[in-house]
Order: structure tokens, then sequence, then C-alpha cells
């Protein structure tokens, strides 16, 4: 076998598994159709913690507020959603170059399980021990009038513009 495990998605439970298998001395791959680091790290949990936490500090100012607080800032949502950018553009390319300095072998693509212990990405086909599939979660998109208004979750994130008003459908 060319690998011991593959890993198919570069979330981070996929990740941190590859890192430590290969750190015990496993051969690892990780495949990637989209971002490395997955969904969480380039458009969902550190993007929303890099967004919310003026928000949080605000709301925090804001029960102080006639108690020693006399100004509550507000907030430059450009400026917000540019130091977004500064601080979450640069993972998935760090990522990548780390997990190489590593030893673990990143495949750009999409991945076909053909059987136990093979998968094809592209036209390349690798051998494996071990199929980790931890591929994450997709929006559902709904089926409705006005459904060239909706965001997901991950359009949300990166819009340029704050809204005025806004509806959440799910969790």
């Amino acid at each position: 076998m060319e690998f011991d495990v593959i890993f198919i998605g570069s979330g981070h439970a996929n990740w941190h598994a590859a890192v430590t298998l290969q750190q015990a001395g496993k051969k690892v791959a990780i495949v990637e159709k989209d971002m490395v680091g997955g969904t969480c790290t380039n458009y969902g949990c550190d993007a929303k913690i890099a967004l919310d936490g003026p928000f949080q500090l605000i709301e925090q100012l804001q029960r102080f507020k006639g108690h020693g607080v006399n100004e509550t800032p507000t907030i430059d949502w450009p400026s917000l959603m540019n130091y977004k950018h500064q601080v979450i553009d640069p993972l998935a390319p760090t990522m990548d170059q780390l997990f190489s300095q590593m030893g673990i072998t990143m495949i750009n693509g999409a991945a076909t399980i053909t059987d136990a212990h093979t998968i094809q990405v592209g036209t390349q086909k690798y051998t494996t021990d071990f199929i980790v599939i931890g591929t994450g979660q997709r929006p559902a998109t709904l089926a409705i009038d006005g459904q060239s208004f909706i965001h997901d979750s991950r359009e949300f994130l990166d819009i340029p513009d704050m809204p005025q008003r806004i509806t959440f459908i799910g969790a």
C-alpha cells in the first residue's frame, strides 16, 4: 500500500488525526477538493470568531453605559471584513505548507472510493490500508420564492456590507 491512511477532507478532525498519525510514523495523505483546513478554518468557525469578537466587546461595554462607560464604539464593517481576510486568507496556504513539511501528502481534488483500499482523484489511483471520510456538512438550499436573496453561512461570513436586517433559518 502507498499509504497507511488516506483522509478524505482536510477539516479539523481529519488534519488533527493526520498529524498525530504522521508523528507516530504512519504514511498519511489528505485529499481536499476545496481549501486546505476545511470549512471551519476558511469559511466558518474561524471567520465567525474574527467577526464576532468586536460585537461581543460592544455588548459587554453597553452593560456599563451610564456606569462609567460613556460611549460605545461602532463597527466599521468593511474594515472588520478586511481584518477577517488578513487573519483567515493565509491559513490554507500555511497549513498546506506545514503538512508538506511534516511529510503529509496533500492531494487536491475530489476523491472517489473505488474499493476498500483504493481511492481515485482525477485519473490517479492511490492505495491505502485505511480510508477516513471526514467531508463535513454542507448547507441545505431552500427551493422557495426569493431564493436568490438567501445566503448560506459561507457566503454570509464574507458579505462586503453589513445588512440592516437579517433572518436566520436553521442553526
